[in-house]
């Protein structure tokens, strides 16, 4: 769920008040096709790579962009705001990626009952976990104006995001220019293999 918010000074913290429901999709209201609009040129035409400053706009209009990542989820709260959207556009869709500053990821249990997703104090920057996330649209664009409905896929069992060499590496330097080292993190992985 999307949703605008309001931004107050509050002593050295920043307070979101719920103003709104927004869309972040769909080529009549959607913030990310009015946006990508404004950028486009003449000879922009897919596959092309392009970056929306979401945050940053929105903070001129002393304003945030908040997703409740689960919004049907009565015992876990996971709020975050909207910094930056990417895409790699091709002819008829556009995997997209959002970068995302997570302000709140709680259980819900007795102590944090009284939590009020509508009205909080934002944690400090330092402390603001950064996470990615990916999806696609159905629009792209030719010649500079938007094509499609700019719509997320509905649901289905087949609606996964497909990325080719060209986007995978657009949106993993992106990753890095934003965030320097983040996909240098070491994992794990299961000893035994299937052969």
């Amino acid at each position: 769920m999307f949703s605008l918010y309001d931004r107050y000074q509050c002593a050295e913290r920043i307070r979101l008040k719920f103003c709104r429901r927004i869309s972040l999709a769909g080529c009549n209201s959607g913030i990310v096709p009015a946006m990508l609009k404004q950028v486009l040129d003449l000879n922009d035409s897919p596959p092309l790579g392009w970056q929306l400053p979401i945050a940053g706009e929105y903070h001129k209009r002393n304003q945030s962009v908040i997703i409740d990542m689960k919004p049907n989820n009565g015992a876990e709260i996971v709020l975050c705001e909207l910094d930056k959207v990417f895409g790699f556009s091709h002819p008829g869709w556009s995997p997209i990626m959002f970068r995302l500053a997570q302000m709140y990821n709680q259980n819900v249990d007795d102590d944090d009952m009284d939590f009020d997703k509508q009205d909080f104090v934002c944690p400090p920057d330092d402390e603001l976990e950064i996470i990615y996330t990916m999806s696609y649209l159905k629009g792209s664009f030719k010649e500079g104006k938007l094509d499609g409905t700019w719509v997320f896929p509905g649901r289905s069992s087949t609606n996964g995001l497909m990325l080719w060499p060209d986007a995978m590496t657009f949106f993993c330097e992106q990753i890095e220019k934003c965030d320097p080292g983040f996909l240098d993190k070491k994992t794990n992985f299961i000893k035994s293999q299937v052969r």
